[in-house]
């Protein structure tokens, strides 16, 4: 793919940039930072920002959609990360054991950390967690989990969530739910198209036919048929132009004249990527 022809991404709506000088200030009052990263792009996820937010604080990195993710590739991720000296957990919103196994790692860190202070007295209040990620990782979605019930909006478009609000959770943690937040220039134009599959950057900043494009690639490149599969192929396109020709004429997504509308198609193709009904696929590997 050409990636020449794909837009220079730099969004960083005013509220992000508020909401990232509010996580400073409210910093002294939480005990453990959670970043939640979507498997799918763990590194792409990451957002240098939270550095400085991160720093000196007991920091527990979350891997979540991995229902979505490969197997293999969320194992490499999680052993770098480890290796980086970074607690990991790996877990997905239909997972059982998610609740009690971020509660567990949280109270974890944070007597990790009052021992690494040489605090000699036991907590008497309860755990606080900052929640911290970009647009549509899955924050929304784990806070939902924790409390039991629709406490926060969710959605596949980026930046629902705009005010930090304090959410407790038993006797024994209180998360600070925070809005997505994404990172002020994005140096690579692959690593936009990565961010726009999975939703944490609007899809018309780079356009649907190019991260339909890149995806076929991706697919492609991994001698992924699932293509073929779901829709009844004889083999896997290698253009794109193929692929959406034969989407848009199986739905109907046809224009004046028996045309084929290649946008809707291209709409088509990244949504049943995003349910995942090609399978687990990662979109990067640690080392690139």
């Amino acid at each position: 793919m050409d990636f020449n022809k794909v837009p220079k991404i730099s969004w960083f709506p005013g509220h992000m940039n508020k909401a990232l000088r509010q996580l400073n200030d409210k910093l002294g009052l939480v005990d453990v930072v959670v970043e939640v990263l979507d498997a799918r792009v763990p590194e792409s996820t990451r957002n240098a920002a939270f550095a400085e937010t991160m720093a000196n604080k007991a920091h527990v990195i979350l891997l979540f959609k991995t229902d979505l993710a490969d197997p293999d590739t969320t194992a490499a991720w999680r052993d770098h990360y480890q290796r980086e000296g970074n607690a990991v957990i790996t877990t997905h919103y239909r997972a059982r054991d998610v609740i009690p196994k971020l509660l567990k790692r949280l109270e974890q860190a944070e007597a990790a950390e009052r021992k690494r202070r040489g605090s000699k007295y036991p907590r008497t209040r309860a755990v606080r967690a900052m929640i911290l990620g970009l647009p549509n990782v899955g924050k929304s979605s784990l806070i939902n989990l924790l409390v039991r019930r629709k406490h926060t909006k969710t959605g596949h478009r980026p930046g629902v969530t705009r005010h930090q609000q304090w959410i407790k959770i038993g006797d024994d943690i209180e998360l600070l739910d925070t809005p997505g937040i994404m990172y002020p220039r994005i140096n690579s134009r692959e690593t936009s198209l990565k961010l726009g599959l999975v939703a944490a950057i609007k899809e018309e900043h780079l356009g649907t036919d190019l991260l339909a494009e890149y995806l076929l690639e991706i697919m492609n490149q991994q001698a992924n048929t699932e293509i073929m599969r779901f829709y009844e192929l004889d083999v896997v396109p290698e253009r794109i132009e193929d692929l959406l020709e034969a989407i848009g004429r199986r739905r109907g997504m046809l224009l004046p004249g028996d045309e084929v509308d290649p946008i809707q198609a291209a709409n088509a193709f990244v949504s049943d990527f995003r349910e995942g009904v090609f399978g687990r696929i990662s979109l990067e590997r640690p080392g690139g």
